[in-house]
């Protein structure tokens, strides 16, 4: 694609570009960069364009990075590190509501799934990170994975209250929808469904 728009555009060479962003410091955890880049971007933005919401398997790796004289791979949460590999990444993303605009703003690299309170820390901390440069967070949204809906009963979410509260302001808990419709047809294999008196089965649906 570069190459492509070279041949259109004045950008610059590639050694230039390679140069810019090694400056940039892509760390796991919560990278203030990235919140200044968004408090940047989103200064014209009107209050309807800022409302916002807000697990990837990975192979087992370990490098060096000459730079900060560390050893990136190893599991990683806000606060502590351990020296066990990392297996997944756990990626947090902003997405506008009322305008389709998404940006990723900080991952973790994890040994296993994120539970307890280390889940709940990340979760509030971004969340407050977002507030402060502007955004207008309304909703949090996840799959269902057994770490999320430990976190949602911490927090005390329920049907008749859909919420958690970060400071003062309310966020609206939501379960991913395509999720909700892969669970309820999994217990619909696994188990028959009674509506209305009525029996249903998954032999009707073979």
């Amino acid at each position: 694609v570069y190459k492509l728009l070279l041949n259109t555009l004045s950008l610059p060479s590639i050694s230039t570009l390679k140069r810019l962003t090694h400056k940039f410091e892509m760390v796991p955890g919560l990278n203030d960069f990235l919140f200044n880049i968004i408090n940047y971007e989103i200064k014209y933005f009107t209050n309807n364009v800022k409302e916002c919401a807000d697990e990837m398997a990975l192979k087992s790796n370990l490098y060096y990075m000459l730079n900060k004289d560390e050893i990136i791979g190893f599991h990683q949460t806000n606060k502590t590190k351990t020296y066990k590999p990392a297996k997944y990444a756990f990626v947090l993303m902003a997405r506008g509501i009322n305008i389709n605009w998404k940006q990723p703003i900080a991952y973790f690299l994890v040994s296993s799934s994120y539970t307890g309170y280390d889940l709940q820390d990340i979760i509030f901390e971004t969340i407050q990170k977002l507030f402060n440069v502007g955004l207008n967070v309304k909703m949090f949204i996840t799959d269902m994975g057994s770490n999320f809906v430990n976190f949602s009963k911490n927090v005390n979410v329920t049907p008749d209250r859909p919420f958690f509260k970060v400071g003062e302001n309310k966020i609206i808990y939501i379960f991913d929808p395509p999720h909700l419709l892969k669970s309820t047809r999994n217990m619909f294999f696994q188990h028959n469904l009674k509506i209305n008196n009525n029996l249903i089965e998954k032999k009707y649906l073979v």
